[in-house]
């Protein structure tokens, strides 16, 4: 859910830097992921990648649901054993080995026993209407009860997409230095393995940059330092836990590029 850990930084920053005092509301990941795919699931935002504008677009009309509620209402279990098995209870439904009825009831008890929040629970009527739509859709729909309010943010500013293909390397990083300055982190794109692959280049197609074999990745460019002689710059990356296996040193989710 990389697009939307993105956006959730870069929108409490904004928050923190404009005068919102409440450091105890930290924007939830996971809730923006369950709205952004609620409203955006049709134009390709999903729980495996979505796209940065949609969950900014999310928060901007929705406002931010906080990340402390999610272990409050969650009960003994991570999410990761939620959402499998919702996945589970939602095949058997698609494969007509249950009434929609009866899995309903199930998926219901299921989330109750697992000691869920009740106030977080849907209805079993809301669960069994549910059903019918795409298992991302189902999900989100199913565990958006999480969020019971959302904080309404101030007015975002426009979201500037930095990267066209016309702009030359000293300018792109004349911009990152100048945003740096201002103490404002940036959300970037890359390809997913360019980090350990420095040989590794994408393509474009008409105006727009793809990855080829490789995923599209989000992350936060939130610091520079001279490191052995060279400005370089700190990255936080929710995927930073899968480049350790390619020898790649990673300490909290930041590494130095």
């Amino acid at each position: 859910m990389c697009y939307a850990f993105s956006v959730a930084t870069l929108i409490d920053q904004y928050r923190f830097s404009h005068g919102d005092k409440d450091f105890q509301h930290i924007t939830s990941p996971l809730l923006l992921t369950l709205k952004t795919i609620e409203n955006f699931h049709d134009l390709g935002s999903t729980f495996s990648g979505g796209k940065v504008e949609h969950a900014f677009f999310t928060a901007q009309h929705f406002g931010s649901c906080s990340a402390k509620i999610i272990s409050d209402h969650l009960g003994p279990y991570g999410i990761d054993f939620l959402l499998k098995n919702l996945q589970v209870f939602q095949q058997k439904f698609i494969q007509h080995k249950e009434s929609r009825t009866l899995i309903s009831e199930k998926i219901y008890q299921f989330l109750k026993n697992s000691g869920v929040d009740v106030q977080a629970l849907p209805s079993t009527s809301e669960i069994e209407k549910n059903i019918l739509l795409g298992p991302d859709v189902f999900i989100s729909k199913t565990l958006l009860k999480f969020c019971t309010e959302n904080k309404k943010l101030p007015r975002l500013p426009d979201l500037k997409l930095l990267f066209q293909p016309q702009v030359t390397q000293e300018q792109l990083l004349n911009r990152i230095q100048t945003l740096l300055s201002m103490q404002t982190p940036l959300g970037i794109n890359f390809c997913s393995n360019v980090v350990t692959d420095s040989t590794y280049a994408g393509g474009l197609q008409g105006e727009h940059w793809f990855c080829k074999d490789f995923l599209n990745h989000s992350a936060l460019l939130v610091g520079r330092e001279m490191r052995n002689g060279k400005c370089q710059f700190l990255i936080q990356d929710t995927g930073c836990k899968g480049y350790e296996k390619n020898n790649f040193f990673c300490q909290q989710g930041q590494y130095w590029l």
